[in-house]
């Protein structure tokens, strides 16, 4: 076996796989866990919104909606909206009863959704995913993102939300990765804002759902350093024999 494993080293084969490899992080002991969930706040946090200030969970989702769910850590995220705008609910000052009349433009959010979190550590990987009625845009405040826009609205209007991304019905969630890897969000430590501008373009129900967790570590994962080296030595073992053949 070391035999074999010393000849893939010796044709490079090893020691390209290894640098490929992207540097993982994990956390030590102390690190935390950050849960982004809606409906769930961890110490010191807050759900808000545009409409009455404090989110309110939504006790009677529309059955078409993605279900509730819960993060790996075994913490909740619900749907939620700023009073119970559950299954043929109405938006302020539409008429009663339903069918509420339609909106059919883009033009401003019905409600904007925000919750703050705290990532005290370099090396943050994690992902969010994110479902709304009738879809949404996702912005995100915090160091080196000035409001930025991860992702609009998605105005095809399907039988009960957007049809697509972003939308309420399973699979149609917005999904976004955070880490090192090729297109994901890269998140130093600070506190962030993530931001949901929630549009109603055809009628009740009316809410927005995201569920997802960000370890916050304050070194890479030793094991990466391992990889990185066993790379380097690999090319290094590979290269004059590289060069021999060229």
């Amino acid at each position: 076996m070391l035999l074999g494993l010393r000849n893939l080293i010796g044709s490079g084969g090893l020691a390209v796989a290894l640098i490929a490899l992207p540097t993982a992080y994990a956390g030590t002991v102390g690190d935390p866990v950050v849960d982004v969930n809606s409906g769930f706040n961890q110490p010191g946090e807050v759900e808000s919104n545009n409409i009455n200030g404090r989110d309110v969970a939504i006790p009677d989702p529309d059955p078409t909606w993605q279900p509730s769910g819960t993060t790996a850590d075994g913490n909740p995220y619900v749907w939620v909206s700023y009073a119970d705008t559950g299954f043929k609910a109405c938006l302020p000052g539409d008429s009663n009863p339903s069918p509420c009349p339609p909106n059919t433009t883009l033009a401003s959010p019905s409600a904007i959704f925000a919750k703050s979190f705290d990532l005290p550590n370099s090396y943050n990987v994690g992902s969010l995913s994110i479902w709304a009625d009738d879809t949404a845009a996702v912005f995100l405040e915090g160091p080196g993102f000035d409001n930025v826009e991860l992702m609009g609205p998605n105005g095809n209007l399907g039988p009960h939300c957007s049809s697509g991304t972003i939308g309420c019905e399973p699979g149609h969630e917005a999904t976004f990765n955070f880490g090192t890897g090729a297109g994901d969000i890269k998140l130093p430590a600070g506190v962030y804002t993530l931001i949901v501008d929630v549009y109603q373009l055809g009628g009740g129900p009316f809410g927005v759902m995201y569920g997802g967790e960000i370890s916050s570590s304050t070194v890479p994962e030793p094991a990466s350093y391992l990889l990185i080296g066993l790379g380097l030595l690999g090319l290094m073992i590979a290269a004059p024999r590289l060069r021999k053949r060229a």
